[in-house]
């Protein structure tokens, strides 16, 4: 069984850590140029300039979700790198393209060696999937209750429509990386000039986008739970070996 008390402290731990080395490593070698948001912004629209950073975006996605990197942070990082526009479409199309790929292995992979998987997050994860829908695909991303890579492969195990679990996963990522490309074609112009319209800029959209994807998350979370408390314990018990 999972101590998941242990998990909890070594990750904290390992977060602890990795803080003290980088800032360690920012305090006492030349990293401490790159603390300037200038450079840092600059840094990242250099990437941009590569012929190849387009053709690795997918195989980056799908080594990173592999690894339990977390989705959003990549489609950040590739919007801010690529600029706005044409990074919110590198973004949006590796997601969608990593999405695909996971769930042709879930369809591989097969519902019955799913459901031999009896942790409980995941045995809630594959009631809600179960469901289908375009609302229900987009709530779990929204929550959310497992991995990218593993919501997707689970989607593509247990069958759920292809369309449907291609439109939820694409409406579930429009509010995050719509705001990280506004915020993004604001930022250069924060940095160079702080002034109170730039701020005043930047704050909206961001308390925008927060609100959006807030209340998006809540009617999600209501509606899955109100779910789970009427169907939950049949579906345990079908998963039951």
């Amino acid at each position: 069984m999972i101590n998941h008390s242990l998990i909890t402290r070594l990750w904290l731990t390992g977060v602890i850590v990795a803080a003290v080395t980088l800032a360690a490593l920012w305090r006492f070698t030349p990293l401490r140029a790159y603390t300037q948001p200038e450079l840092l912004i600059d840094a990242l629209r250099s990437l941009g300039k590569h012929w190849w950073i387009p053709l690795a975006v997918v195989p980056v996605y799908i080594i990173g979700d592999a690894l339990m990197f977390p989705n959003a942070f990549m489609n950040a990082t590739i919007i801010l790198a690529l600029g706005a526009f044409p990074g919110w479409v590198y973004a949006i199309g590796g997601s969608l393209a990593t999405a695909t790929v996971y769930y042709l292995v879930g369809r591989r992979f097969g519902e019955n060696k799913v459901n031999a998987i009896h942790n409980r997050q995941l045995i809630r994860l594959r009631h809600f999937l179960r469901r289908g829908g375009i609302g229900t695909i987009a709530g779990i991303r929204l929550i959310p209750t497992g991995s990218y890579a593993v919501v997707n492969t689970f989607a593509g195990a247990i069958g759920v429509k292809y369309r449907d679990f291609i439109m939820g996963t694409f409406l579930a990522l429009l509010p995050s990386t719509l705001t990280v490309a506004l915020v993004g074609r604001r930022l250069g112009e924060l940095v160079r000039d702080p002034s109170a319209q730039n701020v005043a800029g930047v704050a909206a959209i961001l308390a925008g986008g927060i609100l959006v994807f807030l209340l998006l998350r809540r009617y999600a979370r209501k509606h899955l739970k109100k779910d789970v408390e009427n169907h939950a314990p049949s579906d345990q018990n079908r998963a039951a070996p």
